[in-house]
């Protein structure tokens, strides 16, 4: 129809709009029914009377669809006579009738499972097509049929109102209408409904206001089913068999949200207990419940008791239920016997009273009375035969304990969780032979009752905190010594007024009155003399051997340096037989270190005969550097760290830790072996972080480079000892140990080294070659033709062709740098200043 309005759409005066759903445009509230709401009750917002009393627009304008059965059980249609109209919206009321279900069209593709009712509606496919009606239906009254269950209706988008009552429907489910964002009115008493799914009215889609569940069969009710962050009017779960409140998804409520308002009917359930709000919802406290919730809940005709549960809301309830009176606060008590039938407001707070039975965890022949308006558990097990405390039942309303245990057997205060919140406590007539310490510091704020226990014979000190009053103590003998001393200043100071009548028995004065009881009865001068000595002996032993371990680990390498040069000492009487008599281990990139080391050292200690091994020179070339530094150290005496400022101060330390750490562990499990560090540049034990280097130059074991006798050299030589008996030469056998640091590709038939030194080999024909030294790679010899050549000072290596071997082809650029092929051919060394750097496993 062109040009007409849609009355879904449409504004109006008094037009009114439902929170959280801006898109229901159909509700009128008037200023009448506002005002009339605060009439009624002042404090009433005008949102929460609209709520309430807000009346579609189109309320009695609503345009029936037909509807016709398709089957003798129930199985019906609804039909249309004319075309949909955008101004005018449609009802499906067919109450009292003998349907078996909602009508099969509605909220169905055309897909149904029965053949025959499937013929009858393909058959009647024009009428029976009601799809375009669907979002104009708003109200929907089948009540009084016999429904058995709700089928999904969430394409009825403009649903205002549900009226499915006096059916017989045993199971709600939250997806028949949880989409439903315009209903408002849900009616379903009368079913016999027995189960809900959870979060159906608490869904945040939903938007009810009026939602009747009564006179159902439930017998237990969820959390999300009646808290709601939408506001609702009235919720009536009345009449049904509802026990208890569950929180199944053991929500939290979030403390910083307002739940909204409405009223919650559980009246005439069968609640024997009042719930437990706040360990229902996991509140910190009962105040949470009233800032986070704004519901109010009629428990009127329930057999609720009016117990210790119900104390703390009354005593939160009772001035605000004298001012504003609501109807649904009259609730009788069903529970104790004494209070049956009285209101609940007149009942006062001291007789909301829980008597816990056994089966609650009070103690069998005891009887256990919880009252929270006096905050404390009252526990009464006298004369019951008890030898020790007994487990108490847990309570959730009062923190404080009243225990009478008078006349039984207990000897001793047992270790229990509780007895921190005793305020009372009689164990008067009992057979008490002590109490310790730690039980009564926990009793500290307890009125005790001692009264009558013949085996306990002293006290513990912790009881001259409190006051006399607090404490009975009538017909006690206790034995009043030299460990007693402070109860004449505790009868002084913490004195009563009241009758406390104990008595003191002291050696050589016999039993006498606590208040005659002196210290200068007692002969404790002796005693507390030997105890002072004794004390002051044990202590000065404890702070010695403290102060010791302290100084032990602190200096623990310094000690150890000591206990190894002193083993060293003795083992230098058997002389040794090593390969090498040291290892120099120093910065080979400070310059002036290494030109002294080079030109000093090693020529007065080789000219003394000492067999030196110098990393930079004497590492085989393409060798692993820390398989061969390892093997080396093995079969060296004595390792020789020449200690630098730059040596401690190497970007990359890595290797030079790496060799003192095998040189230090070398040396710590080998007696023979020594280390001697050399302080090249005065370095001070205060700038080495290094533990063991450290403690050498703490204990002065070190040579400094500069000293006044200016016999560096002589030390060095006395702290390297005698030379060691060189494996290579035992019984003057000259060994050679062979590095092919080149591969001779002729046949050269004789090369001869006059020193022996390890750099030689054979070449292919098996004759022997060697090198003078790392310069010189030839001192005479054979070319390929067989002509002599030699040249003992000459840096080039003529009448061969070299290459270098493949297990060596990792040399450095600066290697390879030094080598050139001279006009005749030969391969000539460039002349090396310094061992060459840069390579971290392989040396030239």
């Amino acid at each position: 129809m062109s040009g007409a309005l849609d009355i879904l759409l449409t504004t109006f005066p008094d037009q009114w709009r439902p929170k959280g759903v801006p898109d229901k445009n159909d509700l009128r509230c008037t200023s009448e029914t506002i005002t009339s709401c605060h009439r009624k009750q002042l404090t009433m917002k005008a949102d929460e009377c609209c709520q309430c009393h807000a009346t579609p627009i189109w309320e009695g304008r609503e345009e029936q669809l037909p509807m016709e059965y398709v089957s003798a059980l129930g199985n019906a249609i609804v039909l249309h006579e004319e075309d949909v109209n955008i101004s005018k919206v449609y009802k499906i009321e067919y109450p009292n009738e003998e349907l078996s279900e909602i009508p099969i069209n509605i909220c169905n593709d055309g897909h149904y499972s029965d053949r025959t009712l499937n013929n009858i509606i393909t058959s009647a496919h024009d009428l029976a097509n009601i799809t375009a009606f669907w979002p104009r239906i708003v109200r929907i009254d089948l009540s009084n049929n016999r429904l058995l269950q709700i089928s999904d209706l969430n394409c009825l988008t403009a649903l205002d109102t549900l009226d499915l009552s006096s059916n017989r429907i045993e199971h709600l489910s939250n997806t028949s209408f949880t989409n439903l964002t315009h209903l408002r009115v849900l009616s379903l008493h009368h079913n016999r409904i027995q189960s809900m799914d959870i979060s159906i009215i608490a869904a945040k889609s939903m938007h009810l206001s009026h939602i009747d569940l009564s006179e159902n069969e439930l017998e237990n009710l969820d959390i999300t089913n009646f808290i709601s962050e939408n506001p609702f009017c009235s919720l009536d779960y009345s009449r049904n068999e509802i026990q208890e409140l569950t929180n199944v998804l053991n929500i939290s409520l979030n403390t910083s949200k307002h739940y909204e308002s409405g009223v919650v009917s559980l009246q005439g359930n069968l609640f024997h207990i009042f719930p437990d709000f706040k360990e229902l919802l996991n509140l910190n406290s009962i105040e949470q419940l009233g800032t986070v919730l704004d519901l109010g809940f009629d428990f009127r005709d329930t057999t609720i008791g009016c117990d210790c549960v119900l104390e703390p809301y009354m005593e939160k309830a009772k001035n605000f239920v004298k001012t504003y009176w609501r109807d649904y606060f009259d609730v009788k008590c069903d529970s104790p016997p004494r209070l049956k039938g009285m209101s609940v407001i007149n009942v006062t707070l001291d007789d909301f009273v829980c008597d816990l039975k056994p089966n609650k965890g009070c103690p069998p022949g005891c009887s256990c009375l919880d009252i929270p308006s006096k905050g404390t558990l009252f526990v009464d097990c006298v004369n019951n035969g008890l030898t020790k405390f007994p487990e108490l039942p847990v309570s959730k309303y009062s923190h404080n304990i009243n225990l009478n245990l008078s006349g039984n057997k207990i000897t001793h205060i047992g270790n229990v969780s509780y007895l921190d919140k005793i305020t009372n406590l009689d164990l008067s007539q009992n057979q008490l032979e002590e109490i310790n310490e730690k039980a009564a510091k926990a009793l500290e704020n307890a009125n005790i009752d001692l009264s009558g226990n013949s085996r306990l014979v002293s006290l513990p000190q912790a009881i001259q905190y409190r006051n006399m009053c607090s404490i009975h103590m009538n017909n006690l003998i206790l034995d009043c010594g030299c460990d007693s001393k402070w109860m004449e200043n505790w009868m002084d100071v913490k004195s009563c007024h009241k009758s406390n009548d104990f008595l003191c028995r002291v050696e050589e004065h016999g039993v006498m009155p606590a208040k005659d009881f002196s210290v200068d009865m007692l002969n404790c001068f002796t005693k507390d003399l030997f105890l002072v000595t004794v004390s002051a002996a044990v202590a000065s032993f404890i702070i010695t051997l403290v102060i010791s371990a302290t100084l032990l680990f602190q200096f623990r390498y310094e000690v150890l340096v000591i206990l190894l040069k002193f083993r060293q000492k003795n083992a230098n009487a058997i002389r040794p037989v090593f390969n090498y008599d040291a290892y120099l281990s120093f910065d080979t990139e400070n310059e002036d270190l290494q030109k002294w080391v080079y030109m000093t050292l090693i020529r007065h200690l080789e000219a003394k005969g000492y067999k030196i091994f110098l990393p930079p020179r004497d590492l085989p070339f393409g060798e692993v550097r820390t398989t061969a530094t390892i093997n080396v150290l093995q079969s060296t005496r004595t390792f020789v760290l020449i200690l630098s400022e730059s040596y401690l101060n190497q970007e990359d330390q890595v290797w030079t830790n790496n060799e003192w750490k095998y040189g230090w562990n070398m040396y710590k499990k080998d007696p023979q072996k020594n280390i001697v560090l050399i302080n090249y540049d005065h370095v001070s034990s205060f700038d080495v972080n290094h533990p063991q280097i450290k403690a050498f130059l703490r204990v002065g074991s070190q040579i400094e480079f500069v000293n006044v006798q200016r016999n560096i050299l002589e030390q060095i030589s006395e702290k390297l000892g005698p030379k060691s008996v060189l494996k290579g030469h035992m019984n003057n056998k000259t060994v050679i140990t062979p590095v092919n640091l080149f591969q001779v590709k002729d046949t050269a038939e004789n090369f001869e080294n006059k020193n022996n030194i390890n750099y030689g080999g054979k070449n292919e024909k098996g004759d022997n070659f060697s090198n003078k030294n790392i310069y010189n790679l030839n001192n005479g010899g054979k070319d390929d033709e067989g002509n002599n050549f030699s040249d003992t000072n000459s840096d080039t290596c003529a009448g061969s062709e070299f290459e270098i071997s493949e297990q060596n082809h990792q040399v450095s650029k600066t290697f390879r740098d030094r080598l050139s092929i001279t006009s005749d051919g030969n391969i000539k060394i460039k002349e090396m200043k310094r061992p060459v750097h840069g390579l971290h496993h392989y040396w030239v």
